[in-house]
């Protein structure tokens, strides 16, 4: 039987691999298997998942659709014959354009290995409002929403929910939006068979937001006050930082920082160093008009 697929989509830093991750707690007995794509040359948003129960493939492009179709199709025939999933969440990047990715779900070559389950779209309650405004790719993946799901709603006063809800529900009034994890209707979406669309043209075309991709390496340990000075800096255009920092700190032996940083909200996560692993710093920075060469000499004066 085809494997169902269900396509996790959502702005930078909305919340998606935290959802994702939220699943594969609550959902243990069912065997899941991840697509994903990274902007940069490191795996950094594989640091994020469980790799040692569930099978993940990555790959390397800002978008999912601007990969070629037989390299998308191969990732994902990859992915489930290496996993044996039971299901496939595709957790696609900000910039994902949806109705090619759908389309492509419904290409020829995966016509009997997979089937296309819906979409769930993670809006981030702080920052939903001026992403709207401000990205295409905020906006139209509610147009291809099976529900949206409201990341961060505790954060925001239940006045303001309510108010980010209607402005939803303007751009699309039969949104379903919910606002609780717990809430989510897995089970119903993974038994949903949408009807593949008669329609097997592929939106090739589509143009991106301009957002900035730097990378960043260092193999000497950061101060971590000299880090978190960095990140409280006012910066309108840095939007997004994930990866591993090695922190000039007493843990810093044993354990590398995941972080990830999204519109001025900042999560530190300690995890042993993989062994034999070099300890090096490694940053992939997302913003609008980022200048490399001033980042790179702040990052290099935090060097302990």
């Amino acid at each position: 039987m085809p494997t169902p697929v269900v396509v996790v989509s959502g702005f930078l830093g909305a919340g998606k691999t935290t959802l994702i991750n939220r699943f594969l707690s609550t959902h243990q007995r069912i065997r899941a298997g991840i697509l994903c794509n990274e902007a940069g040359s490191e795996s950094y948003e594989a640091w994020n998942y469980h790799h040692d129960v569930y099978r993940l493939e990555n790959l390397h492009a800002p978008c999912l659709t601007c990969l070629g179709v037989d390299r998308f199709a191969m990732a994902l025939s990859r992915l489930i014959r290496r996993s044996k999933a039971r299901v496939v969440l595709i957790e696609a990047s900000g910039l994902t354009h949806l109705p090619t990715l759908i389309h492509r779900l419904e290409a020829p070559q995966l016509q009997n290995l997979v089937q296309f389950a819906g979409v769930i779209h993670v809006v981030d309650a702080l920052n939903g409002r001026r992403q709207l405004d401000l990205y295409p790719e905020a906006k139209s993946g509610l147009r291809y929403a099976s529900l949206v799901f409201l990341s961060k709603a505790d954060g925001i006063p239940p006045v303001d929910r309510e108010d980010l809800i209607h402005d939803l529900k303007k751009i699309r009034p039969d949104l379903t939006v919910c606002d609780h994890p717990d809430r989510l209707p897995w089970t119903s979406l993974l038994a949903t068979h949408y009807p593949r669309s008669e329609n097997n043209t592929f939106f090739q075309k589509h143009v991106h937001s301009d957002l900035s991709f730097l990378e960043y390496f260092q193999d000497r340990p950061l101060t971590l006050e000299g880090f978190k000075a960095f990140l409280k800096k006012p910066r309108e255009n840095l939007y997004r930082i994930k990866g591993q920092l090695y922190l000039r700190h007493p843990s810093a032996r044993f354990n590398r920082y995941i972080i990830n940083h999204a519109f001025a909200q900042t999560r530190l996560d300690a995890r042993p160093w993989p062994l034999f692993r070099r300890k090096t710093t490694r940053l992939l920075l997302v913003g609008n008009g980022l200048n490399q060469d001033e980042l790179f000499q702040e990052l290099d004066a935090l060097i302990g």
